[in-house]
């Protein structure tokens, strides 16, 4: 998954991306899986985009509804869970970033945003979020061109097609997640 998201990042023309590699297991693994910067336009400021991935699977016991110990009743209840215990591990970090004197002084926004997703396919609100602003960053980026493509494609076009391949690219990795479980217990 972060294989995929990092070249879609670069794909839409944001600068300075960085994908983290695994850390040895006693490490503190809480930084990002992907940071990468949108460049400040004239007179705006520049947003570093904080992004981590996270992944479950909605019939798995610790996503079952607490109060009854049954599956949850909402669909979204599993990227919900995901969502809320990774914005709980990162809070003390993210306060850090936002206490630079860069951010202080409005020269620099901070955005984070957890990319959760679950094994049957399903994308939160994260995911959809980063899905549409890469989608977006990269009509601007088209935009700005000012130069006629080849195959013809106007800005909204190309950003159309970017945003059905990657979405299509990340249901491919996590169903090759799926099939590398499925792998390891002998199916």
């Amino acid at each position: 998954m972060k294989h995929v998201r990092a070249q879609a990042t670069a794909e839409a023309g944001y600068t300075r991306i960085d994908v983290e590699p695994r850390l040895a297991p006693m490490r503190n693994q809480r930084r990002a899986d992907i940071s990468f910067v949108e460049p400040a336009r004239t007179g705006t400021k520049e947003i570093w985009h904080y992004t981590d991935d996270t992944g479950g699977h909605p019939l798995c016991k610790t996503h079952f509804d607490p109060p009854t110990g049954r599956e949850a009743v909402t669909p979204v209840h599993t990227l919900n869970v995901l969502d809320q215990d990774k914005a709980n591990d990162y809070a003390f970090q993210l306060q850090l970033l936002r206490s630079a004197s860069a951010v202080r002084s409005g020269l620099r926004v901070i955005v984070y945003r957890t990319c959760s997703f679950t094994s049957l396919g399903q994308l939160g609100k994260g995911m959809v979020k980063w899905l549409n602003g890469a989608a977006g960053h990269l009509k601007k980026v088209e935009a700005l061109r000012m130069v006629p493509r080849d195959d013809g494609l106007l800005p909204q076009q190309v950003a159309g097609l970017f945003r059905f391949r990657t979405r299509a690219m990340i249901q491919a990795a996590i169903l090759m997640g799926n099939a590398c479980i499925a792998r390891s217990v002998g199916l």
